[in-house]
């Protein structure tokens, strides 16, 4: 039975989160749902995983890998990722010729939101960001490799090639 889906929605963290999970506890055998990591804010960013497991391992079929939101404000590509899902699920749960078979010989995996803290801030404040809403500059230098490094040393090299090309 599929659970209440709204397409029209932009669904917040928490919201996801307790859908894919209901989506996931309604499909045994068929969806597994694993954190892959997790946020600076502590978020996990999950990944669905949709195959009939009677017919072999994720792993052991051939796989298509849809994601979204890769930065704060592209809400509209974690819409089209439950879109998928719930488009998928329904055709299982309707035993629909195509789906069956895609998921019998297939594997889905879908991530919903990469940019979960991100989009939060995106859905709950007035306030955007382009991808995670840290601090920048940062307050204390990384260890490594600077920013600002990289872009000296790219202008240099700009230059240096721009003289050669000039002279």
């Amino acid at each position: 039975a599929m659970v209440d889906y709204r397409p029209g929605v932009y669904l917040t963290f928490d919201e996801m989160e307790t859908l894919l999970q209901a989506w996931a506890d309604a499909h045994p055998g068929l969806v597994t749902m694993e954190s892959i990591g997790q946020t600076k804010f502590g978020k996990e960013l999950w990944l669905l995983t949709l195959t009939d497991v009677e017919t072999g391992a994720h792993s052991s079929k051939p796989a298509f890998w849809c994601d979204g939101n890769t930065h704060a404000g592209e809400v509209t590509g974690m819409q089209a990722c439950m879109h998928l899902l719930h488009t998928l699920l329904k055709g299982w749960d309707a035993g629909d010729a195509r789906t069956v078979a895609l998921l019998r010989a297939a594997t889905v995996y879908v991530l919903p939101r990469i940019s979960a803290d991100g989009a939060e801030m995106y859905l709950t404040t007035p306030f955007s960001c382009r991808s995670s809403p840290m601090m920048w500059p940062e307050p204390e230098p990384s260890p490594g490799l600077q920013v600002r490094s990289l872009y000296l040393l790219l202008g240099r090299l700009y230059l240096t090639r721009l003289d050669a090309m000039l002279s």
